[in-house]
């Protein structure tokens, strides 16, 4: 999950015109309906990418002045403002990180977001 949400980020910020590193240690376990088998990165490099992304999320974001400019979205293939799309894929972000703070909760992990 966490490889799914960090791809989705990766997304957005090539939406956004923002640069992106080449990672192959991801395979296509970051893709929807992947198994995470080809997935070859520790969970602890996986947080660490995921929150490397904070900055330049900030940044794309701070940057934008078309937030109306007509974008596909990935989740419903349906073309609608960009506004919508970003505002669309965080509720996705969002409901994934619910999932896995649930999942480690009930394996007695701590957080980790």
């Amino acid at each position: 999950l966490l490889a799914h949400i960090y791809m989705t980020r990766r997304l957005i910020l090539k939406t956004l015109g923002m640069p992106q590193p080449k990672e192959e240690d991801l395979g296509e376990g970051g893709y929807r309906g992947s198994d995470g088998v080809t997935v070859h990165v520790p969970f602890s490099e996986l947080v660490k990418r995921f929150r490397a992304t904070d900055g330049l999320m900030k940044q794309a974001f701070m940057g934008l002045t078309d937030w109306e400019r007509p974008t596909k979205n990935p989740g419903t293939g349906q073309e609608q403002p960009l506004e919508g799309v970003i505002a669309f894929l965080h509720t996705h972000e969002s409901y994934h990180i619910g999932q896995i703070a649930l999942g480690r909760k009930l394996l007695g992990l701590p957080g980790v977001m």
